[in-house]
C-alpha cells in the first residue's frame, strides 16, 4: 500500500482582470459553502452572495485547474487529489470584491 499525502497550503486562484472604468462599489463578497470535501468526479454548487449593492458580474476562478474545474455559474468538478481555493469576484461598475473558498478533495 502507497500513502499519498495532500499539501495543506492552498494558493489562490490568480487575481482577476480589472473590470471597465465606472462608478458604484462592491462591498463584501462570500461564498457558500466556505469549504467542502469531494472525491475525484464529483460536483460541487459554490454560490455567491454580494452584500451592499448588487454586482453586474460575478467571475469564478480556481486555483488550479489541473486538481478542479469551475464553470461561470460556479458549478466546481473535481479532477484530482488536492486542496483548491474557489474565488468568485464581483464586479460593479469600476469597483471589485472577492470571496474565497476552499475544497478538499480526495
Amino acid at each position: 500500500m502507497v500513502a499519498i499525502g495532500c499539501s495543506t497550503a492552498v494558493p489562490p486562484p490568480p487575481e482577476p482582470l480589472p473590470p471597465p472604468p465606472g462608478v458604484g462599489t462592491v462591498i463584501l463578497v462570500t461564498i457558500l459553502p466556505d469549504s467542502a470535501t469531494a472525491v475525484v468526479g464529483d460536483t460541487i454548487r459554490f454560490q455567491a452572495s454580494v452584500y451592499q449593492r448588487a454586482a453586474d458580474s460575478i467571475v469564478w476562478a480556481v486555483s488550479d485547474t489541473v486538481l478542479a474545474r469551475v464553470d461561470r455559474t460556479g458549478l466546481v468538478t473535481a479532477r484530482k487529489a488536492g486542496d483548491v481555493a474557489v474565488r468568485a469576484t464581483g464586479y460593479r461598475a469600476g469597483a471589485t470584491a472577492s470571496g474565497v473558498a476552499t475544497l478538499t478533495i480526495h
